[in-house]
């Protein structure tokens, strides 16, 4: 139970669950495509891997959410692939229309930053300067993801809903990067700054 927005008391609900039902309402998948997508689609802001993957797809699939077919393929071994439900549909809406949990940040690179008063700058400068490199990485991508959907909305006469939600989240991905980017830039020449000064002073 949590305290949700307005000051409702509601249940949690089990997060993996209605991000599999959400994938599966988009069309039918395996396993195997569920945990791409999520890489391709939600890297930014969720991330579920195989081991929360198939034991919630066998759940959902006993409770009546999804519906398994094997898919045979010549020179490949089968595979499973998992289709929503009526039932599943109508649990990811009621889903859908519940008030959000508390959005909670967490950077194991921000909590060591907070107690690195007794240890190098260098190696706090280290460690920032590669997430920034990872970060500059994941700009470029949501960059030219931004390109493509942009073009693919232009095709499609603006025909599918989905673009424009995606887009929007993309776009938040990218300004978030971006100022995140500017900040380790930041952060990093005040460091140096700082190094330099106590190697003038000693």
């Amino acid at each position: 139970m949590y305290l949700a927005e307005g000051g409702q008391i509601v249940a949690r609900k089990n997060k993996t669950r209605t991000a599999l039902l959400g994938i599966l309402s988009l069309g039918p998948k395996s396993g195997y495509d569920i945990k791409k997508f999520c890489d391709e689609n939600f890297a930014f802001f969720w991330t579920e891997n195989y081991a929360q993957i198939y034991p919630t797809l066998k759940q959902l699939e006993e409770e009546g959410l999804l519906c398994k077919e094997t898919e045979t393929r010549p020179g490949n071994p089968p595979r499973n692939v998992y289709y929503i439900t009526d039932t599943g549909r109508a649990e990811l809406n009621e889903w859908l229309l519940l008030p959000n949990d508390p959005m909670v940040f967490r950077s194991e690179l921000l909590l060591k930053m907070r107690f690195s008063q007794d240890v190098p700058i260098s190696n706090l400068i280290e460690k920032l300067e590669k997430a920034r490199y990872v970060y500059q990485n994941d700009y470029q991508a949501f960059t030219e993801r931004l390109i493509d959907l942009h073009l693919t909305e232009i095709a499609e006469h603006r025909e599918k809903p989905d673009v424009h939600l995606v887009m929007a989240i993309c776009k938040l991905a990218e300004r978030m990067i971006k100022t995140s980017i500017e900040w380790y830039d930041e952060t990093i020449e005040m460091l140096k700054e700082r190094t330099s000064d106590s190697q003038d002073k000693g």
